[in-house]
């Protein structure tokens, strides 16, 4: 199954094998990035269609060019989708088309569930809801953060010692635990 199986978009697939051991999560996709993502997709095949019949011929390369770049620029976000979250002792596994990426959980300082994390913030760099929310963020209540999220509703706020990290595991309570983080309070379990 690939990012795009828009069957299926709304569950993460436990068939997906997984790197490394730990306690894995989904990554379900919210209504809203669904839409988006059907409508990118949209807009693709309609430029894909209706250009070449408006450029004149002897400018054929503009309609070809036009869609392909954006077809190519949709292609690598995909890549980059997020599949699912995977937590072990030393780190947090962020489950990528093919591959992870990996970010170390030792100076974790603080985890807390937070439904309203990218309410109200900017996107310094990266993608607004095709397929999910990834890339820099910034907003008055957070600061600056990297979000991994396809689900804003079910978003957790890792607070380290130098950045901060927000995701969208499946279930952001039991993240939390397994973060052995009161999902409560944010703090230690004791």
């Amino acid at each position: 199954m690939g990012c795009l199986d828009l069957e299926r978009m709304s569950t993460f697939n436990p068939s997906y094998q997984m790197q490394g051991t730990g306690s894995q999560f989904g990554a379900p996709l919210s209504t809203g990035v669904k839409v988006v993502t059907v409508a990118v997709l949209l807009l693709l095949v309609v430029l894909l269609v209706v250009l070449p019949a408006l450029i004149p011929p002897s400018e054929w390369w503009a309609a070809v060019l036009a869609p392909s770049l954006l077809a190519l620029i949709l292609a690598v976000v995909a890549l980059f989708c997020v599949r699912g979250f995977t937590v072990n002792q030393r780190e947090l596994l962020i489950q990528r088309l093919f591959w992870p990426t990996r970010f170390s959980l030792t100076d974790l300082q603080r985890a807390y569930p937070d439904p309203e994390a990218l309410r109200w913030s900017l996107r310094k760099a990266g993608n607004g809801g095709f397929l999910a929310y990834t890339g820099w963020f910034w907003s008055k209540r957070l600061g600056s953060f990297r979000a991994f999220v396809t689900d804003p509703a079910r978003c957790v706020v890792l607070e380290f010692k130098h950045r901060k990290l927000v995701v969208s595991p499946d279930d952001p309570g039991r993240f939390v635990q397994t973060l052995g983080f009161n999902p409560e309070s944010g703090r230690p379990q004791c």
